[in-house]
């Protein structure tokens, strides 16, 4: 679970200030795009010793960490980057994705709490709590975050592949309420916390990340997240279901 380039924006406004902390910052930001994770976390060190409080900095470098597999490191960037930055929905939101990849469901689903708290509209960290609450066995609040991610989310494309990826695609429509309005409400029998196993977390979790590094523009990374979820996933329709993402990606290049 990563994310990076939604700090993009920030970058670009403070690339307009060309001191040595945030040329090395941009300098990063490129080679994470390209793919040169070691070198991005070189040149965020770089940025880091120029400017020890630069929160986007420490962020960065907790991102390219990350994707490299140093989890306590990431832990640690992101840490510091939030002390930095304690405003900053983002720099939680990885925390918590960091936190998750490591196993510590508890830390992960506190850090998308405080993401969503600062960015109430924050859909992805509400569907990666998800995510987390059912890898815990909550299947309610599993269910429930998923659902209200995908009430919050705005993208078409996103919200469907939330849909796909959580299960609630079966969610159907009730009859109209009082006030006229349709209200979506769950299958008869939602799952219970024993009938989510640890391969259907694993697959929802490759999934969500994927999502996530699409939003974000990293799309090499969301595709070889689906094709791991599809090749972990055994049962045939949800197969096809990310099959068919994945087709959906590639023909967007």
């Amino acid at each position: 679970m990563k994310r990076s380039l939604a700090l993009l924006p920030s970058l670009l406004v403070l690339a307009a200030c060309a001191t040595p902390a945030m040329t090395a910052n941009d300098d990063g930001v490129r080679l994470y795009r390209e793919g040169y994770y070691a070198s991005a976390k070189d040149a965020f060190d770089s940025a880091v010793r120029h400017q020890p409080r630069l929160a986007t900095a420490w962020n960065n470098r907790g991102v390219a960490r990350a994707r490299l597999g140093d989890l306590q490191g990431a832990v640690y960037d992101y840490t510091e980057a939030m002390r930095l930055d304690p405003t900053d929905a983002e720099i939680p939101f990885n925390r918590g994705n960091a936190y998750a990849a490591a196993g510590n469901l508890a830390a992960a689903s506190a850090d998308f709490t405080t993401a969503t708290q600062l960015r109430p509209g924050y859909a992805q960290a509400f569907f990666n709590r998800g995510t987390v609450r059912a890898a815990a066995g909550d299947a309610s609040g599993a269910l429930a975050d998923w659902q209200w991610a995908m009430d919050v989310e705005r993208d078409p494309w996103t919200r469907a592949a939330m849909r796909r990826g959580s299960g609630l695609d079966t969610v159907h429509a009730s009859p109209r309420t009082e006030s006229g309005g349709l209200v979506a409400v769950m299958p008869p029998a939602p799952p219970s916390p024993e009938a989510v196993t640890p391969q259907a977390i694993e697959v929802r979790g490759l999934v969500a990340r994927a999502m996530s590094r699409e939003v974000d523009g990293d799309r090499a990374g969301a595709l070889a997240d689906l094709r791991a979820a599809m090749a972990a996933e055994a049962d045939p329709e949800r197969r096809a279901r990310i099959d068919h993402l994945v087709r959906s990606l590639e023909g967007a290049r």
